[in-house]
């Protein structure tokens, strides 16, 4: 077990550095879309993952959700 965790801690410092650049890369993702018209592409893919859910509900009949 002791081992599993110092080889976690060993790559802690890559995984840092890996979800630095994702989140310089969405920011740039999302400077291009707003700048491209296209609006802020994780209120995008809500709304379409909102819809699809609707389409589901419709579909199986799932009862309808409280709105939070």
């Amino acid at each position: 077990m002791e081992s599993i965790w110092a080889a976690l801690e060993s790559i802690q410092p890559v995984l840092e550095s890996i979800a630095c650049r994702m989140e310089s890369i969405w920011g740039r993702i999302k400077s291009i879309s707003n700048y491209m018209g296209m609006g802020d592409p994780i209120k995008t893919e809500k709304a379409k993952l909102q819809a699809d859910f609707s389409i589901m509900r419709i579909e199986y009949q799932l009862p309808p959700q409280k709105p939070y």
